[in-house]
């Protein structure tokens, strides 16, 4: 924004927001299905390839589409739909590829229930340290309906 000239101001806000929400959204689609295929018992890397099998497709397409819908504003002659379009298209492109992108890496250290919690050296506290595998155990695939494993 500084090397356009774009300022924050009263105008420009909402439309930061709405590239915020979008990346939000971008963000959500893959995690809902990752989580979901988690929540069946499988690893990390297969839910999240999956999820991009599902979702990560659509999320580029989408991403792309919107970008190049709005690039076409950096052409007005009015300066402010001119900037918007240049921002937006920045915004939406950026996000797409953080969500598919930093969304496995992030999961890596918050998602992935093969990371041990205790690793970070303090064994001072051992009342909550160790769980038995029955209190971690995640439902198996047939303890969901059928329409809803066949989605995935």
């Amino acid at each position: 924004m500084v090397v356009l000239g774009i300022g924050l101001k009263v105008a420009t806000l909402p439309v930061i927001a709405v590239g915020v929400g979008v990346g939000v959204d971008y963000a959500l689609y893959l995690l809902s299905v990752q989580v979901a295929v988690q929540e069946r018992g499988e690893s990390l890397a297969v839910a999240y390839r999956r999820s991009l099998d599902f979702t990560g497709r659509v999320v580029a397409l989408i991403g792309l589409t919107m970008a190049a819908g709005v690039i076409t504003w950096a052409w007005s002659p009015i300066k402010f739909q001119a900037d918007m379009g240049i921002l937006l298209t920045f915004m939406f492109l950026w996000n797409m590829l953080g969500a598919l992108i930093l969304i496995p890496a992030l999961s890596h250290f918050l998602l992935n229930p093969k990371r041990n919690p205790d690793d970070s050296g303090d064994s001072s506290d051992e009342e909550g340290a160790a769980l038995s595998a029955e209190q971690v155990r995640r439902p198996s695939a047939s303890s969901y309906k059928r329409e809803e494993v066949a989605s995935f």
